[in-house]
C-alpha cells in the first residue's frame, strides 16, 4: 500500500511548486528545490521506522506529485473559465 505521508508531501511540494511558478517565476527556482527536498525527507522517516517499504513510498511519491499536478491544473482551469482569463500570471511578469 502506498504511503500515505509521502502522497501527502509530494502532493504539497508539486502543488506549490506549480502555483510559485505561474505566479512568481523567479522564486520557484529557489523555492521548488527546498520543496522537493522537504517533501523527499519523509520517505527516510518512513523506512526508518519499519512503516513502508521503499517501494511504497516511491509510489506515493509518484502519486502525490501527479495528484498535486493535477489539482493546480483543474484549479487553474476553473479560474480562467470564471474570470475570462488566459494565464494567471501577474500582470508585472507579462512585460518583462
Amino acid at each position: 500500500m502506498p504511503s500515505g505521508h509521502a502522497t501527502l508531501a509530494f502532493a504539497a511540494a508539486s502543488s506549490f511548486s506549480r502555483e510559485l511558478q505561474a505566479s512568481h517565476p523567479h522564486a520557484a527556482h529557489v523555492v521548488t528545490p527546498l520543496l522537493y527536498s522537504a517533501a523527499a525527507l519523509v520517505g527516510p522517516t518512513r523506512l526508518y521506522n519499519n512503516k513502508h517499504w521503499a517501494s511504497d513510498v516511491a509510489v506515493g511519491a509518484a502519486i502525490g506529485t501527479v495528484v498535486g499536478m493535477r489539482v493546480v491544473r483543474r484549479e487553474d482551469k476553473r479560474v480562467r473559465r470564471q474570470t475570462g482569463q488566459k494565464t494567471r500570471r501577474r500582470e508585472d511578469e507579462k512585460t518583462r
